[in-house]
């Protein structure tokens, strides 16, 4: 099944952003500035049940899903971590479920984002993905 064309067109927008510059400063900036403008979790909702599991950060997914459409809250308390929620939540909130459920998520190491995170907060950010995806399946 082909994932939906406009979750490719998000993540394309996310990499051609990234790459502009060819600055590992500039890739930073970019993605703490997606950390800062992404909207944080009500602190209610920082629960236990939210909590993602094996992230090196504390980090809290509000998943659901509304007529087949994905939604996501989300927060981290570290903004590394939050500016990956926010570019995972800008190429896949409203998105079908199933699409979500399916779509590759390479756009993150295209856009180099990944490229100076050690394998503990790589490993972290995997599990906030599989919880992401597992819930699209399950909708």
């Amino acid at each position: 099944m082909e994932v939906d064309q406009r979750i490719r067109i998000a993540q394309n927008k996310i990499v051609a952003r990234f790459t502009e510059m060819d600055d590992p400063l500039f890739t930073y900036e970019l993605l703490l500035d997606s950390a800062r403008r992404f909207r944080p979790l009500d602190e209610d909702d920082r629960r236990d049940e939210y909590k993602v599991r094996g992230c090196q950060s504390q980090a809290w997914l509000k998943l659901s899903c509304e007529g087949g459409a994905f939604h996501m809250e989300a927060d981290s308390d570290t903004l590394v971590v939050k500016g990956i929620i926010a570019l995972l939540a800008e190429a896949f909130e409203g998105r079908q479920c199933s699409d979500v459920a399916l779509a590759p998520v390479s756009f993150l190491q295209e856009a180099r984002v990944m490229d100076t995170f050690d394998a503990s907060r790589r490993s972290g950010i995997e599990k906030i993905v599989e919880r992401i995806q597992a819930f699209a399946r399950a909708c």
